[in-house]
């Protein structure tokens, strides 16, 4: 009688399988996914934000200049989540009329120091320079119509995902960020590394 080949073929395709499964190899990540991209946007922004306010006015604002025109320096570090520095070097010029009303236009640099971040088992690490320009306004302290910022610049990345080896890369960005007393929020929009994003996240005192 003949044999049938089932069997036979039943083995080699579970051969196959293990073969197969044991030659699996996991995808190397590379570049910044979005979610890479938006937390370095944001991150820097509450950063950025914070110095800002403090010029403005925190502590730092109380030896500010009143009157158009007169301006005033001011050079400030600030660490990142996970180390090294965001470095903010810029100049205030701020307006007070008198009836409660403090308003006030922000410029400068800023440069990003080997800032760390971490996202899951990600850990970016961040060196770059790029221009800023802040509008703030309030009213007997409290913040009055839209406040905004918008910044510019380049920077180099290097991205290590676990036990893998670091990738890395260069970036242009050109973002902003719009601060709503009405809704509390802070909405960042703009591009970076060629891809754009649109974040909110809650607007707190002091950012």
């Amino acid at each position: 009688m003949r044999k049938t080949t089932i069997p036979t073929l039943a083995a080699v395709l579970a051969l196959t399988a293990a073969c197969n499964e044991g030659t699996v190899v996991e995808p190397v990540e590379e570049g910044l996914a979005i979610e890479d991209l938006s937390l370095v946007a944001v991150d820097g922004d509450a950063i950025t934000g914070a110095v800002v306010f403090a010029q403005v006015f925190g502590a730092a604002a109380s030896g500010a200049p009143a009157g158009a025109g007169e301006a005033r320096d001011f050079s400030r570090s600030r660490e990142c989540a996970a180390g090294g520095t965001i470095e903010i070097n810029g100049t205030v010029e701020r307006t007070e009329n008198g009836e409660g009303m403090v308003e006030a236009t922000v410029t400068g640099t800023r440069d990003q120091v080997n800032c760390t971040r971490t996202r899951e088992d990600r850990t970016l690490v961040i060196n770059g320079s790029g221009t800023f320009n802040a509008h703030r306004m309030r009213v007997n302290g409290e913040p009055v119509g839209i406040q905004t910022t918008s910044w510019a610049g380049s920077f180099d990345w290097t991205k290590t995902v676990g036990d893998a080896d670091p990738t890395s890369g260069s970036c242009t960005y050109s973002l902003e960020s719009v601060r709503n007393p009405e809704t509390l929020t802070v909405h960042v929009t703009g591009t970076i590394c060629d891809r754009e994003i649109d974040r909110t996240r809650t607007w707190g005192q002091g950012t």
